[in-house]
């Protein structure tokens, strides 16, 4: 059974996410404040940290400071609740960026709907447990290395399109423009990203580059169309792949991805 703490000044607002917790079979602890919330959270090691921000005496900023500075703590999931209002310009994931937190929710909240991304999270954090290592690590199998810093245009998509194959994120990661990763900084892109493998039943898929079909330089801007194979529950799509990049001090860097069909053939899966 799953542990998660609950941290808020507002006892209605523990009593409606204790009850909807509640509903899954999860064992829920309700911490009135930020310093009961971190005693709690030393004294029972939770699963996940549901938390409010602004409290009194011990704010949730704080929790989170102090969470994240424990080799007890850190690595705990962390749902912040908020009052701060999510808007165009600053979007939840602005302020989930912001805070290093892993989901933003700005209330009033549908309780469902805090459901729906607690149980997320714990899948997420449950899948990359089951996955790792003695290190800790996930042991994806490990690509073929390549210096994306020297890489030309054509090798930065391939390496993009299939380190799917290696669950590589970071080379994915590495190869996007700011624009495309959503200006997630990396440990949050990965996570996310190994949440999409366990929930797509990704470790079925593979991708491969089987031919450019152009590559134009011009400066600091490249585009590269090449055919891509999708191999899925012994099915091949074939898809052809326009990748705009621009060149930086660390290489060419991918500013557009967009895929069209070529066509789509019934054969085996390849290994």
């Amino acid at each position: 059974m799953k542990t998660i703490l609950v941290i808020d000044d507002e006892q209605d607002v523990l009593d409606i996410v204790r009850s909807v917790l509640k509903t899954k079979g999860y064992n829920v602890l309700c911490a009135n404040g930020g310093e009961e919330g971190l005693v709690m959270a030393e004294r029972d090691r939770p699963d996940l940290l549901v938390a409010d921000l602004m409290m009194p005496k011990v704010s949730g900023l704080e929790v989170i400071k102090r969470v994240k500075a424990s080799s007890r703590l850190n690595g705990i999931p962390i749902v912040v609740l908020s009052a701060v209002s999510a808007d165009k310009d600053r979007p939840a994931d602005f302020w989930a960026r912001g805070l290093g937190v892993d989901e933003f929710i700005e209330k009033p909240f549908d309780p469902l709907d805090l459901l729906g991304r607690v149980e997320a999270l714990l899948r997420r954090a449950g899948y990359a447990s089951a996955k790792s290592g003695p290190s800790g690590q996930t042991p994806h199998p490990q690509r073929p290395s390549i210096d994306l810093k020297q890489a030309s245009p054509d090798e930065v998509a391939k390496a993009y399109i299939e380190s799917w194959n290696y669950k590589d994120w970071e080379t994915e990661y590495a190869c996007l423009a700011d624009d495309m990763t959503q200006h997630y900084e990396k440990d949050q892109y990965v996570r996310s990203r190994e949440s999409t493998w366990a929930d797509d039943d990704g470790a079925r898929k593979r991708f491969k580059v089987s031919g450019i079909i152009e590559k134009t330089v011009s400066g600091v801007v490249a585009k590269v169309v090449c055919e891509k194979k999708e191999l899925f529950d012994g099915r091949t799509w074939m898809r052809k792949c326009t990748i705009t990049m621009k060149k930086t001090g660390e290489g060419w860097k991918i500013m557009r991805f967009r895929e069209d069909p070529l066509a789509r053939s019934e054969t085996q899966l390849e290994s």
